[in-house]
């Protein structure tokens, strides 16, 4: 029940509060007074809402209690650190081509070849710095550039090839170091397109 102005004051008078000091005391009780109200009323309805998630935590909790029946804490935790290090892993990976994308740039290297030589490339050994840059960019770098020059943003013209063809039907496919061993430019690049695009293929 809330204390009135009245109550108070007649409290105070029978105190020995004199009438000079009573008007300052009354409203200071009943604005304390008033808080307290306050914050019973608020810690109530946090009491009411946490007991309205009762239900939900223990339909939570049976859910948990049967996913992991049978299954001791290594058991589980061994499933928890192989989630977290795939996570990782997809996340460190998202990263290293991101960083490569970048080289990859830099070398000149037209942005459509780039998914395509993202996937023949070994990027298993890149670290990243903590700017997200790889730690041997400039050697990266002088590999792109030796490696996939061909796609540095050029124009190619070409004809038939007579003295080499290349090799279709079900002939085996090139291997990265045969086609880097082609002296012919337009005809290496002509093999890089056809190595990449059986890689996207496949």
């Amino acid at each position: 029940m809330a204390l009135t102005k009245a109550q108070v004051r007649e409290i105070l008078s029978a105190a020995g509060v004199d009438s000079e000091h009573m008007s300052a005391a009354v409203d200071a009780i009943i604005s304390g007074h008033t808080a307290s109200i306050e914050a019973l009323r608020e810690e109530r309805d946090t009491y009411k809402t946490e007991a309205e998630k009762v239900p939900g935590l223990e339909k939570e909790n049976a859910d948990l209690k049967k996913a992991t029946e049978g299954k001791d804490y290594d058991a589980l935790k061994k499933e928890y650190d192989d989630y977290k290090a795939k996570t990782e892993a997809a996340k460190t990976r998202g990263d290293v081509e991101k960083a490569y994308k970048k080289i990859l740039t830099k070398a000149g290297i037209d942005e459509k070849y780039h998914a395509r030589i993202i996937k023949i490339s070994d990027l298993d050994g890149l670290k990243l710095d903590d700017k997200g840059e790889i730690t041997t960019a400039d050697d990266v770098l002088k590999t792109v550039k030796t490696d996939f020059s061909e796609f540095a943003g050029t124009t190619k013209v070409s004809g038939a090839k007579t003295a080499t063809p290349p090799k279709t039907g079900g002939g085996q496919k090139r291997t990265k170091k045969e086609i880097m061993e082609i002296e012919d430019t337009t005809e290496r690049q002509d093999a890089w397109e056809e190595y990449l695009n059986s890689e996207t293929e496949e």
